[in-house]
C-alpha cells in the first residue's frame, strides 16, 4: 500500500514537471511573437481547444486579423495546428496559458467578437445544419459568452438563430445560456421586438417538453402565447 502511494506521488510529480516545462516553452515562444500575433493568440483562446477546431474566417474576425497569414505564422511558431482546409485548432495547454495571460477586458472583447461572428452567420443563406454542425462547440461557447457577459439582445438572436441546431443535439447548454431571457421578458426591453422574445420563449418551452418538465412547460408556454397575442394586437 505504501509502495503504491509512493509510486503515485512520483508519477504526479513527474507529470507536474512535464506540465511546467511545457508552460515554460509556451511562454518563451509567446515572448518572441510579435505584438499582433501575441494578441491574436489570446483572442483565439476563446474558441474551444483541441480536439475542436475553428474556421479561418472566424479566427480572423475574433482576432481582428487583416489576413490569414498571421494564422500561418502562429502555426509556424507551434501555437496553432492545421486541422483541415482553412481550419485550425489550439492545444489545450496553449489555450490555458493564453487565457491566464489575457486581461479580463481583452477576453471580454474577444468573446464579444465571437458572439458577433456567429450572429452574422445567421443572416447568411447557407446557415444550414451541415454548415453549422462543425462549429457547434464554438456556437455553444458564444451562448455561454453572451450569457456570462449579459449580452441579452445578442443572446436572444443566438437563441432563435441556432435553436434548430442545438435542439437536434439535445444539448442542455441552450437551457443554461437562456437563463437571462426571463429578465428580458419582464423588462420588455425596447431593443428587442416582443415577437422575437415570444419566439425565444416558445423555443424554451420545447426544451422544457424534452426534459419532461411539465410545470416549466405550462408556465413558459403561457407567457409566450400572451406575448404573441400582445404583439399581434399592437401591430394590427
Amino acid at each position: 500500500m505504501v509502495h503504491s502511494r509512493n509510486a503515485f506521488m512520483q508519477d504526479a510529480l513527474a507529470i507536474n514537471s512535464v506540465v511546467e516545462r511545457l508552460n515554460s516553452a509556451i511562454k518563451l515562444t509567446d515572448d518572441i511573437l510579435s505584438s499582433e500575433l501575441s494578441r491574436a493568440l489570446r483572442s483565439l483562446a476563446v474558441f474551444p481547444s483541441k480536439p475542436h477546431s475553428f474556421p479561418a474566417d472566424a479566427a480572423r474576425s475574433v482576432a481582428k486579423l487583416k489576413s490569414v497569414k498571421a494564422l500561418g505564422d502562429l502555426v509556424s511558431a507551434g501555437m496553432l495546428e492545421v486541422a483541415g482546409p482553412e481550419r485550425f485548432s489550439m492545444h489545450q495547454q496553449i489555450s490555458l496559458v493564453a487565457k491566464r495571460s489575457s486581461t479580463a477586458a481583452s477576453t471580454r472583447s474577444a468573446s464579444t467578437r465571437l458572439v458577433t461572428y456567429f450572429i452574422q452567420q445567421i443572416k447568411k443563406s447557407d446557415h444550414a445544419y451541415t454548415r453549422v454542425m462543425p462549429e457547434l462547440p464554438s456556437v455553444l461557447e458564444a451562448f455561454r459568452a453572451a450569457s456570462s457577459y449579459q449580452l441579452r439582445p445578442e443572446l436572444l438572436q443566438l437563441t432563435n438563430g441556432y435553436f434548430h441546431i442545438v435542439e437536434l443535439q439535445g444539448s442542455l447548454a441552450l437551457v443554461e445560456a437562456c437563463r437571462l431571457l426571463r429578465t428580458e421578458v419582464e423588462e420588455q426591453s425596447d431593443t428587442n421586438p416582443p415577437f422575437e422574445i415570444a419566439r425565444a420563449w416558445l423555443n424554451l418551452a420545447r426544451v422544457a417538453e424534452r426534459t419532461v418538465d411539465t410545470t416549466k412547460l405550462i408556465v413558459v408556454s403561457t407567457i409566450a402565447c400572451n406575448l404573441r397575442s400582445s404583439y399581434a394586437v399592437t401591430t394590427n
